[in-house]
């Protein structure tokens, strides 16, 4: 059996955006599981990004990406030898075809591990887990982030979205650019990841700690909020009919007060 390869896990460390604030705190849903500190981008299969197995970016030829990013377009799912030379060639592949594809196979077998693809009578079939792919991942963190929000919770869905989106590193699926369901899917992610921001974006709004602390940050230096510029926290409601600048005996205070002439 092919051993467990170690899963990807967003953490605060590496996302840098620390603990979430209120209710929400990591590793009390499914989605976060115990916390180990393992950084997401060095586990796995990468695609939201150049391709990374393991988090490294090199060492894979440009046939191999190309086919590793079509077994992970269908995951799950088999796909023909056939769909994998349209994904190399397009539409002109070479006499011998049938044993570069197979050529490629057997190199990724021996990065990911024998049992990690498939062969039957369909083609061929990766057969990692959800939790070893960062798309799924990432598609898994969305989910729980837009449940959180409509369950009222922000504070949670703002920090499960941050976590989804610090998985993108650049272009998704960049080495299938000229296959069709390469680029069907790459389009599909991308919206996704929109539909990420927004939310993220309306569950920060929503936050009464963040927007509270945003607020404070827009006030002027000694400022309360709730008062005027030029009111006092003592001298709340009472207000100098001369405005700011002013004290209550009528005299201009102040480092713009001038100098009484002689």
């Amino acid at each position: 059996m092919r051993p467990p390869r170690a899963a990807f896990r967003p953490s605060a460390a590496c996302s840098g955006i620390g603990a979430a604030p209120g209710r929400y705190q990591p590793g009390i849903s499914p989605v976060d599981g115990p916390g180990t500190g393992v950084d997401s981008r060095t586990m796995g299969i990468a695609v939201l990004g150049p391709i990374q197995v393991d988090g490294q970016v090199n060492g894979l030829s440009p046939r191999d990406r190309v086919v590793l990013s079509a077994l992970v377009v269908k995951a799950g799912e088999p796909i023909s030898t056939e769909s994998l030379a349209d994904a190399l060639w397009k539409e002109q592949p070479p006499a011998s075809w049938a044993k570069v594809v197979h050529g490629c196979v057997v190199r990724l077998r021996k990065r990911l591990g024998a049992a990690a693809i498939e062969s039957g009578s369909s083609g061929y079939r990766l057969t990692l887990s959800d939790e070893e792919l960062d798309h799924r991942l990432f598609e898994r963190l969305l989910e729980r982030g837009r449940e959180a929000l409509a369950g009222d919770d922000p504070e949670r869905s703002s920090y499960l979205l941050q976590e989804a989106l610090d998985l993108w590193r650049g272009r998704v699926l960049i080495d299938l650019e000229e296959w069709e369901p390469g680029r069907l899917e790459a389009e599909r992610l991308e919206g996704l990841r929109m539909d990420a921001e927004e939310l993220r974006v309306e569950a920060e709004a929503r936050g009464p700690i963040r927007l509270s602390r945003f607020l404070d940050s827009r006030s002027p230096p000694g400022h309360v909020r709730g008062r005027a510029p030029h009111q006092s926290a003592h001298g709340a409601g009472r207000v100098s009919p001369r405005g700011p600048g002013h004290s209550r005996a009528g005299r201009i205070s102040g480092p713009w007060r001038t100098r009484r002439c002689r």
